[in-house]
């Protein structure tokens, strides 16, 4: 464990009512132009994570209703997109030639349905995007990664790489406990844009890490030794669990998270210079 991190409880346990994020209990302390930029795509893409996780879910409890009786033969999974400030929530399953078509989806926008979720009769045929988000949703599945849980929630986000198109699947355990926080075995795993080949797999963690979410307590609390600074995945996490959560890092850093938002609240003597 970092050095600086008992330091930073104990001051916590002094004022269990403060904010770990707000600027007025902790200064502002400069960052790197390196550090900006990561921290600034971490929150941007740690929400957008966050947004289509919720949606997913939203849409998926609706499906549960419909299909009361079943579910339907052939269910494929779903797949999220984007557009403008709403996200459209598709379910595919196997249609009656064989293919994949589109059964259910819902409307999701500020984290409501902004609609009933429908049933497409008959099933519709795939988009182009959504055929080649759940190829990529499949490749990560099927990628052989370590995991940590026997069910895991996957996001597909499209992408960018050496100006090629790409999708970065979003691996996330999934839980049905409310006092613990899987953030262990949470992956980023990227694929070319037809879904088919897979480019990389990232980890965002050593072990199979779970976070204690106490009900009294002011923060969640972890280390980090994989980037220097808190990650897209950790901003989900935070999101998730609603609780504020404080990241150390190497070297000497200690970071906190509330509200999607990232902090530096505290570096150490060895990680005093900025660029």
């Amino acid at each position: 464990m970092l050095k600086s991190v008992p330091v930073l409880l104990a001051c916590l346990a002094l004022a269990p009512h403060a904010s770990v994020y707000a600027g007025a209990n902790w200064p502002v302390l400069p960052l790197s132009v390196e550090e900006t930029a990561a921290i600034g795509q971490a929150q941007e893409l740690g929400r957008e994570i966050f947004l289509h996780d919720q949606a997913a879910a939203l849409v998926s409890d609706e499906v549960v209703k419909l299909t009361a009786a079943g579910e339907p033969r052939g269910m494929q999974g779903w797949v999220t997109q984007r557009h403008g400030q709403q996200l459209a929530v598709t379910f595919i399953a196997t249609a009656a030639d064989g293919g994949l078509a589109a059964l259910y989806r819902g409307m999701v926008a500020d984290g409501r349905l902004l609609d009933k979720v429908v049933e497409l009769a008959p099933p519709q045929p795939l988009s182009e995007f959504e055929a080649a988000a759940l190829a990529a949703r499949k490749t990560a599945s099927a990628s052989g990664f370590a995991r940590c849980a026997p069910r895991y929630n996957t996001v597909v986000l499209p992408g960018m790489a050496g100006g090629e198109r790409k999708w970065s699947v979003y691996l996330l355990p999934g839980t049905t406990r409310k006092d613990l926080v899987p953030l262990g075995g949470s992956y980023r795993v990227e694929t070319d844009f037809s879904g088919t080949k897979l480019i990389a797999i990232h980890p965002y963690t050593r072990s199979c890490l779970h976070l204690q979410r106490e009900p009294s307590a002011v923060a969640m609390m972890t280390t980090h030794l994989l980037h220097p600074v808190p990650t897209d995945v950790h901003v989900y996490w935070q999101l998730w669990s609603r609780m504020p959560l404080i990241v150390a890092t190497q070297p000497e850093a200690v970071w906190a998270l509330a509200d999607g938002k990232i902090t530096l609240m505290k570096r150490g003597d060895s990680a005093q210079q900025t660029k």
